[in-house]
């Protein structure tokens, strides 16, 4: 599945889910596999960008994607 933004990506899960063209397990396998990253590093970006605002001596070295280790098999 293409990178999408957090909500047209619930949606399609939603509807390929509901009209069968996708099975539990494999909704499942998708929310693993690009949802929870996406949702995630929106959630490092944001609290870092909160960070320094509110640390104005600080500053950003940037940011890079991070991995979704789940067990031992690595998520992207």
């Amino acid at each position: 599945m293409k990178r999408d933004t957090p909500t047209s990506l619930i949606d399609n899960l939603i509807k390929n889910l509901a009209s069968g063209k996708m099975g539990s397990e494999e909704f499942v396998n998708e929310v693993k596999e690009t949802l929870l990253p996406m949702v995630l590093n929106s959630i490092m970006e944001e609290e870092r960008s909160i960070f320094l605002n509110n640390h104005p001596g600080e500053y950003g070295n940037g940011f890079y994607s991070r991995r979704l280790y789940s067990g031992q098999a690595p998520r992207q």
